[in-house]
């Protein structure tokens, strides 16, 4: 999107906003008035202007149930509080928010997304509960959107989590999910509904299992799978409890939980397996009391708190600043943005990415294509393997801004004639990291049309379709290359003259050869940082 952002790591705005959308394609985005505008998102940033995300996932399963309470409508508050007290009566994890606009939410979300007829059963019992509900939310249609909390409001103020007790705790709650069948609990309280849960199990949509139910630790699947095997436990009791703490730290849901202790395969669940072989309603409410004690113990205690690599959000920033010319740059961009949707999700420049999770986001269908990608992204210093996998066998990676990769990087991504002037074979642009491609000087979209020329000649029209840019836009380019004498127009065509950046930055205002040299010396410090984490300073 064009939109200016501030958000560039997972901050707590972006977390509840990541937690709280069913889909992390587009985003609602405020425009003035009653105009909204639906924006491509990707799920790294957050634009300044009020945003909402959308509740449904591309199946239009509802993974979000948020109630919206309009103060236009009646007592928004005293509605809010009462379905957040029968939703606490069925068992059903959910946040309550101020709007910031008068009004008042209650979220909760489901995994892996309620069917239509579900949500029409919970809108019309909630409606007639509440007269203050805004049923729009609710809606069954893909563009029923809700604001997640802390994002602004229109008219001003913010969404203010009021239940739970702190902002980490209804963080938490969003992101573990309740399972679809807790929805008939809601139902059988509501007025005027007869209970309706599906009978067959939807399929989990691939986005929402990834993030909400990640694989759990070594030391957990362990004692899963072996049982208490160096007796650190005093009784089988709680060495399963400490498997239902792990499980739930690693946000399974409770049928996933249930499901891997009724396997006879795991060793670790003998007192379940015993009542299950009794009976499965003894079994059942054993486990149950164990979900609930490890969850009153893991909101009393939460796991330590994800730390973020201070250089991730550099390389957001850089990555999403990178437009490769060639046949396959928007394909090796694309690539790059699932790496680095992935590093976001993790908070780290490592981290682990399967091919079939980078051809979803990329849009690629082939792997042969994204392994062509991966290997002209090393080449050219974006990524890098880090060697082995992660426990649910993807292949970890590291991903790294463009001027970090040091000097063989940046003469990777020099064309055939050093990088001066363009050439034939310039696939990714004359020196992306010399300082004359600073916004203060010439800017990198200047760089790119450069990126385009060769001796041959090229007009206009094919610069254009070769950068994307308009024509005008290209025009305004070659004016300043031509100014500078880096290009030169001839009846072939444009052409790149090959004169040396450093002399063309020489002519530069004094402003902006200061902005420009100040970039070099970062970038020089930064290499020379990272050539000393590498033990070849």
């Amino acid at each position: 999107m064009s939109t200016a952002a501030t958000h560039l790591v997972p901050d707590t705005p972006l977390a509840f906003a990541l937690a709280t959308a069913g889909r992390l394609d587009r985003l609602r985005i405020y425009h003035g008035g009653n105009r909204t505008v639906d924006a491509r998102w990707g799920g790294l940033r957050l634009p300044e202007r009020p945003y909402a995300v959308y509740t449904h996932d591309r199946a239009l399963r509802t993974h979000d149930v948020a109630l919206d309470f309009d103060g236009k409508r009646g007592d928004p508050e005293k509605d809010a509080a009462q379905a957040s007290s029968l939703l606490g009566r069925a068992g059903i994890w959910h946040v309550l928010c101020s709007s910031g606009g008068g009004g008042f939410h209650v979220l909760t979300t489901f995994s892996p997304g309620l069917p239509k007829e579900t949500v029409a059963d919970l809108a019309a019992g909630f409606g007639a509960l509440a007269p203050s509900l805004d049923p729009s939310p609710l809606a069954d249609h893909w563009t029923a959107a809700i604001r997640p909390p802390l994002s602004p409001h229109r008219s001003g103020g913010q969404s203010r989590v009021r239940q739970p007790a702190t902002e980490a705790e209804a963080l938490r709650v969003l992101r573990f999910p309740n399972p679809n069948a807790s929805a008939g609990r809601v139902l059988a309280l509501l007025p005027r509904v007869a209970p309706k849960v599906p009978t067959t199990p939807t399929p989990a949509s691939p986005d929402l299992t990834a993030r909400y139910e990640r694989p759990a630790s070594a030391r957990t699947m362990e004692l899963l799978r072996s049982g208490d095997m160096d007796h650190r436990y005093r009784t089988g009791s709680e060495a399963e409890f400490a498997v239902v703490l792990g499980l739930i730290d690693a946000g399974w849901s409770e049928a996933r939980i249930r499901e891997a202790f009724a396997d006879p395969g795991n060793l670790g669940c003998p007192s379940y397996q015993r009542r299950l072989r009794e009976g499965a309603g003894r079994a059942d409410q054993y486990l149950s009391r164990q979900i609930r004690k490890a969850d009153d113990f893991a909101r009393a205690y939460p796991p330590a708190k994800l730390t973020v690599d201070p250089g991730l959000a550099a390389v957001v920033a850089a990555a999403e600043a990178w437009h490769p010319g060639g046949r396959t740059g928007a394909a090796d961009r694309a690539v790059l943005l699932a790496h680095v949707r992935a590093a976001v999700q993790a908070g780290s420049r490592t981290y682990g990415l399967a091919w079939r999770t980078a051809a979803e986001w990329s849009g690629a269908v082939k792997r042969e294509r994204i392994r062509a990608s991966e290997s002209r992204l090393r080449a050219a210093g974006w990524v890098a393997p880090d060697g082995g996998t992660t426990e649910e066998g993807a292949r970890r990676w590291v991903v790294t801004s463009p001027e970090w990769g040091g000097e063989k990087r940046a003469q990777s991504l020099m064309p055939p004639n050093g990088g001066e002037g363009g050439g034939a074979g310039a696939r990714w642009g004359p020196g992306p990291g010399h300082p004359l491609w600073h916004p203060r000087a010439l800017g990198p979209g200047v760089r790119e049309t450069l990126g385009t020329l060769d001796d041959g000649g090229r007009p206009l029209a094919a610069i254009a379709r070769a950068t994307g840019h308009d024509r005008k836009t290209v025009r305004a380019h070659l004016r300043r290359l031509a100014d500078l004498g880096l290009a030169a127009q001839t009846p072939a065509g444009w052409v790149a003259t090959g004169r040396s950046l450093d002399d063309a930055l020489g002519e530069l205002p004094p402003d902006a050869q200061t902005a420009a040299q100040r970039q070099r010396e970062r970038h020089q410090r930064e290499r020379a940082a990272w050539r000393a984490r590498k033990g070849t300073g």
